[in-house]
């Protein structure tokens, strides 16, 4: 058994306890994909509140058992609303999965987010491109909010996997946090280890609102706060939320992304720990 396979046998007991519990968690992400996102956290058995009004952010978020951020869609009343949810957080302790989505696309972004990392999140998400806007503080133009092609790595393109890998980690002890770079091959690190997970399929990539669906399950499992390790409890939650995520599209009988869209509902009420210790693919990477 590789560490990988480990760490996911450690973290398999939360599913059934999630189910069991169904945590209240604060999803407040773009209008794009709010509804996408809820009905994902519901599937898996949790309970969304997607509450955005300044006046009632900071309330309900301290009521919650998580909160996911995401920069997807933002607006000025919405930035409002997740910065007093992120205070309440921090000041209640209560887990924070962040989404840095299109932070490198413009200036506004890469200001802003500034903000919602001095909240100090469990978990910080982003595809390649963003996370080397994070780590560099720069930005870049033409992708959106799409990975840029040069920072795109393939299954089986070791190098790049690994240059990734590297910049996912310093970004981790930079900010003494846990970060999950999502693309082909998943990374999630604590800034010390660093996980290659290689399940999931192509077509992921044409859902719009996937990545922010991935967040919000991320959030779900760290609701539970089974261990008082903060670092430890992002790493099992990303890596149960990625696996649970992707080995449901594997499993999915999608004939393209809306019949996928709708059969990752379908998979994710009925997905178990056995069938996803067997179709688990994932090692370790030495940094």
């Amino acid at each position: 058994m590789n560490g990988a396979e480990a760490l996911l046998r450690e973290a398999l007991p939360r599913l059934d306890a999630l189910r069991e519990t169904a945590p209240l968690v604060h999803c407040m992400t773009g209008a794009v994909s709010v509804n996408f996102c809820a009905n994902t956290v519901l599937a898996l058995g949790a309970r969304p509140i997607c509450a955005e009004h300044p006046a009632e952010s900071a309330e309900i978020a301290a009521q919650a058992a998580a909160l996911s951020l995401s920069l997807a869609n933002i607006t000025e009343v919405r930035d409002c609303a997740m910065r007093l949810a992120a205070g309440a957080a921090k000041a209640a302790d209560i887990p924070m999965a962040f989404d840095a989505v299109g932070v490198g696309a413009s200036m506004y972004r890469r200001e802003l987010v500034k903000c919602y990392l001095a909240e100090k999140p469990w978990l910080i998400k982003g595809n390649a491109s963003e996370i080397r806007a994070l780590l560099l503080e720069t930005g870049r133009s033409g992708a959106g909010v799409d990975v840029g092609a040069e920072d795109r790595a393939e299954r089986g393109e070791e190098e790049k996997i690994l240059a990734l890998a590297c910049d996912a980690a310093a970004l981790a002890r930079r900010e003494d946090t846990v970060v999950l770079l999502s693309g082909a091959v998943d990374l999630l690190t604590d800034g010390e280890r660093c996980f290659a997970l290689q399940n999931g399929v192509p077509l992921l990539g044409k859902i719009c609102g996937s990545g922010c669906a991935l967040n919000c399950l991320a959030a779900s499992f760290l609701a539970l706060k089974a261990g008082r390790d903060k670092k430890r409890e992002a790493l099992l939650s990303a890596l149960l939320a990625v696996t649970v995520w992707n080995v449901s599209a594997e499993t999915a009988e999608a004939r393209g992304p809306g019949s996928l869209a709708v059969e990752l509902l379908d998979r994710l009420g009925r997905i178990g720990g056995a069938e996803l210790s067997l179709r688990f693919s994932g090692e370790e990477v030495r940094i």
